[in-house]
Parts: C-alpha cells; sequence; structure tokens
C-alpha cells in the first residue's frame, strides 16, 4: 500500500504553480500529479505521489494548504493494450467501487501503473493478490525491504519516506 496526498486547490490561475513551488522549495519530488475540478465551486483538487509525505504535508500544511493523507493501491500491469481490464474487472467482480484513478507508464520497461483510490482499500487489496496481480509496496531510505518484494520507487527511479 501507498500513502497519497489529497490538496484542496482554489480554481484559480496560479494556485497549482504555488502548490508545485511549495514542493519545490521544501525539496520534495512529485512522482504522480492527477489534478481535477470538482464540479461547480471554486475548488479544484490535487492528487499526488511524492517521495517525502512527512515533509510534503508539513510544508504544504504551513502555506495554507488543506491536505489529506490517504492510503491507495499502486498495482502493476503489463504495458499493453487493455491492460488495466483486468485490473477492473477484479475489483468489480469483487464489488470494489473505484473512487479514483490515474495510470501512467514505469520505468520498469514492459510495465504500467494505476495508482487507486477504493472505497475498500484491504479488500481490494487482498482480492488483487488473490488475482495474482503485483502491488507495489513504498519503502523507507533507512529500513528498506525484501528484495523480491514489487517496489514503486524501482517504477519511479526513487525510494520512498514515509
Amino acid at each position: 500500500m501507498i500513502q497519497q496526498l489529497r490538496v484542496t486547490l482554489p480554481n484559480v490561475p496560479g494556485s497549482l504553480g504555488g502548490m508545485v513551488a511549495v514542493l519545490a522549495e521544501a525539496n520534495v519530488d512529485m512522482k504522480a500529479l492527477a489534478v481535477s475540478d470538482r464540479g461547480p465551486g471554486d475548488h479544484g483538487e490535487a492528487s499526488l505521489i511524492v517521495s517525502d509525505v512527512k515533509a510534503a504535508t508539513s510544508a504544504l500544511e504551513q502555506s495554507g494548504h488543506a491536505v489529506e493523507v490517504s492510503p491507495a493501491l499502486a498495482v502493476e500491469m503489463d504495458d499493453r493494450v487493455g491492460g488495466l481490464s483486468p485490473v477492473l474487472a477484479a475489483l468489480a467482480a469483487a464489488g470494489i467501487n473505484v473512487k479514483q484513478l490515474y495510470a501512467f507508464v514505469s520505468r520498469v520497461e514492459g510495465k504500467s501503473l494505476a495508482v487507486l483510490s477504493l472505497d475498500e482499500t484491504d479488500k481490494a487489496r487482498e482480492e488483487l493478490e488473490r488475482k495474482g496481480f503485483h502491488l507495489l509496496e513504498s519503502r523507507s531510505l533507512e529500513g528498506g525491504s525484501d528484495a523480491d518484494e514489487p517496489y514503486l520507487g524501482d517504477h519511479l527511479g526513487v525510494d520512498f519516506i514515509w
């Protein structure tokens, strides 16, 4: 399981750039970013995977941003047409709703990643693992992890500090 930041942003020019500047000033690297307009109103939302959740949260909160840290799953898939379909089919068959998804190509040859926010994250994790999907984990720079465990930093080129 990984941690995702959700940042509420005013829906005005420059607010996204301001958030990005805050993270850069805190030396936090964004590894994935999705931005959405939340419909009629004056706010949007940025969802991020970052190199250092604690530093990012602290810097953003100090600059006046509302930040929520939430669990998410990062699923490794083959980078091919329809590669996401089996993941979504497994979740649907288990009755698990996808609240948010953003996908991107991995630095690992032939692989893509999908970051999913779900109604039932633990149930989804169990179901996807049971079906043989590779779920990626974060690991501390200090602690490391089992070398055989799929690791998010291998795909994004970074070690993560949680």
